[in-house]
């Protein structure tokens, strides 16, 4: 009786065998491409060297006249720094491996980059690259070259042993010509292949790892452009979300708010006409009125929901025009002072996060604090804007983990700001926040 087995155990069968061959495909070309390596280390690194180290002692006889060898030894920094990026570029083309380039010398007058040149630690861990290569690529060679020499010398036994072997041959050669002993030989030097591809492999990853060292960023300007690169999408995200809530408004007040004004103004309209009306069923005037009111207040709310989202005064017309609504609809008196360098306008993304800050404080101002008045300070020093929110109430604030003010801070700390809150017993109590106005 046969059975046949079934498509996904022939696939699992399958599959060993498959990723074996992928990593003796991997092997082979990271070994052959580690021997390429190695011998352009040794010759490219060698000529590198023995024109560095030339043109190093000329600048260095030169310097009796100043001048002549100052030029030269300038023109070898130069040089390293132009070598180290070939070098990079042969890491890249020949083993496939990314070494990260240092930062680019800044912008200045001559003599200004010329010193951070000389003065930039990536110019020196380049020219002792060049120095140091050739005395690498000579002991990787000597293994890596020697590995495939000895491969090859026993592989091709049988086509040399013969030839060689007579009545006065050595022992060892006469010994080798025979069948058997040949197989033997050859069996080796195939056993010597992988050991060559592998010594070859391992050469260039140490390689690797020094070219990182000598010719890459240092660790610090790695993190540093990480951090940065990190920074510029958190706020690109930020920008992003800030720019989807005023389209989100734009549309509400265009559209959802339009239709619901014009519906109650038709429900207003309607429930006079049936006031005049004398033959109008009670009932019909009762349920339009009814309409109407609610009408109203989807309106009211849909209002509220909209400036929730972001506030239309706030883009047309900046922050100091959308803090005075805000303390206007605030139940507390509060007075606003905006100094005069405060009303030029910040990014869209910062004054959202000032208004929202200003508003949950208010807010929190009403419910919590029991204070008889507030006021809100908005100030700009350089590039920087200060917001003081305080009050005379009983004080006692935290920011707790979940509540308003530790969201605030959340959202503050997105734009790269900072937020303090002072609120002892008693009161009064007062929050600071400081946001960079081009964030």
């Amino acid at each position: 009786m046969s059975t046949i087995a079934p498509p996904q155990a022939a696939a699992i069968t399958a599959a060993p065998p498959r990723r074996l061959l992928t990593g003796a495909g991997r092997v082979v070309t990271r070994g052959l491409a580690g021997t390429a390596h190695v011998v352009l280390d040794l010759l490219w690194g060698g000529l590198l060297a023995t024109v560095a180290w030339l043109l190093l002692a000329l600048g260095i006889s030169g310097l009796s006249a100043f001048l002549v060898g100052a030029v030269v030894l300038f023109g070898v920094l130069v040089g390293a720094r132009a070598v180290a990026a070939v070098e990079r570029a042969r890491f890249a083309a020949v083993l496939r491996e990314d070494v990260t380039a240092p930062a680019a010398i800044g912008e200045g007058t001559v003599w200004q980059r010329a010193g951070w040149v000389v003065a930039d630690g990536a110019t020196w861990r380049a020219l002792a690259w060049i120095l140091l290569v050739p005395l690498l690529g000579l002991v990787w060679t000597l293994v890596v070259v020697g590995l495939w020499s000895a491969a090859l010398v026993l592989v091709t036994t049988p086509l040399w042993a013969g030839t060689v072997a007579g009545p006065d041959a050595p022992a060892l050669t006469a010994l080798l010509a025979s069948t058997l002993w040949s197989a033997a030989a050859v069996l080796a030097g195939v056993l010597l292949v992988p050991a060559a591809l592998l010594a070859a492999s391992g050469c260039a990853r140490a390689d690797t790892a020094l070219a990182r060292v000598l010719l890459g960023a240092s660790r610090t300007a790695v993190l540093d452009r990480r951090v940065a690169a990190l920074t510029a999408t958190r706020q690109a995200a930020v920008d992003a979300a800030d720019a989807e809530r005023r389209r989100i408004e734009r549309d509400l007040h265009d559209g959802a708010q339009q239709r619901l004004v014009a519906l109650a103004v038709t429900l207003g309209m309607a429930s006079s006409t049936l006031e005049d009306d004398e033959g109008a069923s009670p009932r019909a005037r009762e349920l339009v009125a009814l309409a109407h009111g609610e009408a109203k207040a989807a309106v009211a709310e849909l209002r509220d929901l909209a400036r929730g989202i972001h506030p239309a005064v706030l883009t047309d017309r900046g922050l100091d025009a959308a803090l005075s609504a805000l303390a206007a609809r605030c139940p507390v008196p509060v007075s606003v002072d905006v100094a005069p360098g405060a009303k030029d306008r910040c990014s869209p993304t910062v004054e959202a996060t000032a208004y929202f800050v200003v508003a949950e404080a208010l807010t929190n101002v009403t419910r919590h604090s029991g204070a008889g008045r507030a006021r809100v300070v908005v100030d700009r020093l350089g590039d920087r804007l200060h917001l003081l929110v305080e009050d005379d109430g009983r004080g006692g604030a935290t920011s707790a983990a979940g509540g308003g003010l530790a969201g605030l801070g959340q959202r503050v700390a997105g734009v790269d700001g900072s937020l303090s809150l002072l609120s002892p017993p008693g009161g009064p109590t007062r929050l600071h926040v400081d946001l960079p106005c081009a964030s």
